[in-house]
């Protein structure tokens, strides 16, 4: 591990701890299906959040916000249509219409626990990242991968309050392998079967996690975009 006390500015930090609270936001929205209460408060902060202006940093924040604050919480009916949408999109009884899963929609065979399930646990294990229910939901669960993101923006952060330039570069290279090789290989279809499904509210999540992935892609965080490879590199230094 290489420790510096230079070249890091904190602002950075605060960058990764911000991703950080993306991915999990949008993780929780997958994993665990909302209380009436919880709805109600999504509501409530998306449309405090909108009223106070753009505080935002990406546009989909700002659509996930516009999303939230267009759902009435005064109907009595949300929770049941929002748990009754979960159901029908991702659990059952019938076969769900747009399944959580990685393996569902990328290699051969596209079921569950396949080769990519097992890609998946890999990567997690390589950097000492265990799902919750490990071997009761396969760890290629959308909501499990964007927390695995949440986890490795969080180390970043820390690596960068603490001034060690080699931790930012491994979760940094961690982040783009993941990213490249998992989720922006299958968020968008993922978006797609939902959308084609006619959700309501998790259309705008499911919507939310592929323009995040997306963005994140596009700045290249396994490029340095975000932070420090390059210019590790540069100095010569071991990582």
């Amino acid at each position: 591990m290489t420790s510096v006390e230079r070249d890091i500015p904190t602002e950075s930090a605060d960058r990764a701890r911000w991703r950080s609270a993306l991915y999990r936001l949008a993780s929780f929205a997958f994993l665990v299906e909302p209380t009436d209460e919880r709805l109600r408060e999504q509501v409530a902060a998306a449309c405090s959040a909108l009223r106070d202006g753009d505080g935002w940093i990406l546009p989909c924040e700002r659509d996930i916000l516009a999303h939230l604050a267009a759902l009435d919480a005064n109907d009595p009916r949300l929770g049941t249509r929002v748990r009754n949408e979960y159901a029908e999109l991702f659990v059952g009884p019938r076969p769900p219409r747009a399944p959580l899963y990685e393996s569902i929609y990328v290699g051969h065979p596209r079921r569950l626990m396949t080769e990519t399930t097992l890609q998946v646990r890999e990567a997690y294990e390589r950097v000492g990242f265990a799902v919750e229910r490990r071997n009761k939901i396969p760890d290629d669960h959308i909501g499990y991968e964007l927390e695995f993101m949440a986890s490795l923006c969080a180390r970043e952060a820390c690596a960068i309050e603490e001034s060690c330039v080699g931790d930012v570069v491994s979760a940094q290279l961690a982040q783009g392998l993941f990213l490249r090789e998992h989720l922006s290989v299958w968020s968008g279809l993922f978006h797609e079967r939902v959308a084609q499904a006619g959700g309501e509210y998790y259309h705008g999540w499911s919507r939310f996690v592929r323009d995040l992935v997306a963005e994140d892609v596009a700045h290249a965080v396994d490029g340095g975009g975000y932070g420090f490879c390059d210019a590790a590199e540069e100095r010569g230094e071991r990582l």
